[in-house]
């Protein structure tokens, strides 16, 4: 198995490769970066795949966020002008697919932010984005529809999560399996967004614009789907913007956790960016890796100093080499450099080259 990692900036782009049984190379690609990313970088690694006889058998998007969404948005834009490279399914789970309730909370989120342009509120930034990936989300589901590629075949309720019997895919020779979200994340999701609309709900009924405005800001994440991702022994966990304890969650739940509750794997794509937000130094503990692949540009802080401090100081205090593989150098990795000297510690380090479009992990 190939893992490459596509240069998307403060986004995630990685492809996956293996040879199938008769020797052809099959190809999944894991989100599409932000924008500029297709044009950039992933649209000549298709034109590459393309070229030497081969097809994305699956398309992944783990949750309808703008850095995640934006270049298969560009890639699918082009299919519907000019066959790029066939497609053969695509799996994510669509908001109103991964909140439920017959759509009914998909329709109030659209009445509320209708509600807020007819009185002249700006919402904020984070609800602008979150809404604006809600309506990428749909375009996406649109545009697949019109080139004919499967959304979720065979996916139990058309909806992608962690459960006691995982759903697996084999493609070539990758073994697929979801670890997440679990129907315990996706239940919490629900509970945040309707607890948010009610705020709203109830400042738009006051007909009040301040309260309206000042109504709790923060709005509920998308969960992510990750997957393990294994062939020939190696194993690679892929978890889109994750939060750390909802992975462990779900690798719990598809009894893929040793006895002490930790999991061995090979590569561990680091969750949402490198932001310690989404992790723990014992997240870092249980989960261990040879390789800690992250995709970021220092945008947003990412990768955090602390991130990159628990990764290593777990695998120290363990006495595990590791390898960090980064796809940019920004600041806050110089600062941890200079502090966690690579002589004094168990990890290595490995940027992608300036000005390639990816890297082989």
């Amino acid at each position: 198995m190939v893992f490459r990692m596509i240069q998307a900036e403060f986004g995630d782009c990685l492809i996956l490769e293996t040879p199938d049984a008769d020797g052809v190379i099959r190809y999944i690609l894991i989100d599409g970066g932000p924008e500029r990313t297709y044009d950039d970088h992933l649209s000549g690694e298709l034109d590459a795949i393309k070229q030497r006889g081969g097809q994305l058998d699956l398309v992944v998007l783990s949750h309808v966020d703008g850095d995640h969404i934006v270049g298969l948005l560009d890639l699918f834009s082009e299919l519907l002008q000019r066959p790029q490279i066939p497609i053969s399914q695509l799996w994510f789970n669509s908001f109103d697919k991964a909140i439920g309730q017959n759509n009914a909370i998909a329709v109030r989120v659209s009445a509320v932010f209708q509600q807020a342009g007819m009185q002249g509120v700006r919402m904020a930034n984070t609800e602008e984005v979150t809404i604006q990936s809600i309506n990428q989300g749909n375009k996406l589901r649109t545009r697949a529809q019109q080139l004919n590629i499967p959304i979720n075949p065979n996916v139990p309720n058309g909806l992608l999560k962690a459960t006691g019997n995982p759903f697996k895919l084999q493609i070539g020779g990758i073994t697929l399996t979801v670890v997440g979200p679990t129907a315990r994340n996706l239940t919490e999701l629900r509970k945040e967004w309707q607890k948010w609309l009610d705020k709203q709900e109830e400042a738009v009924a006051s007909a009040d614009i301040e309260s309206f405005a000042m109504a709790d800001e923060s709005i509920p994440n998308l969960s992510s789907i990750c997957l393990l991702a294994e062939s020939n022994g190696v194993r690679v966990l892929l978890t889109g913007d994750a939060r750390g304890d909802h992975l462990l969650q779900g690798l719990k739940q598809t009894r893929l956790l040793q006895p002490d509750g930790s999991i061995d794997i090979d590569v561990l794509k680091v969750p949402h960016h490198g932001s310690d937000r989404n992790v723990t130094l014992d997240f870092f503990r249980k989960v261990r890796a040879r390789q800690y692949v992250i995709s970021a540009n220092g945008k947003h802080g990412n990768p955090d100093y602390d991130t990159l401090k628990w990764i290593v100081t777990a695998a120290t205090v363990q006495q595990r080499p590791i390898e960090l593989v980064l796809s940019n150098h920004t600041p806050l990795i110089q600062q941890f450099l200079d502090d966690f000297p690579q002589n004094e510690n168990t990890y290595q380090i490995r940027f992608m080259p300036p000005g390639a479009h990816s890297m082989v992990v």
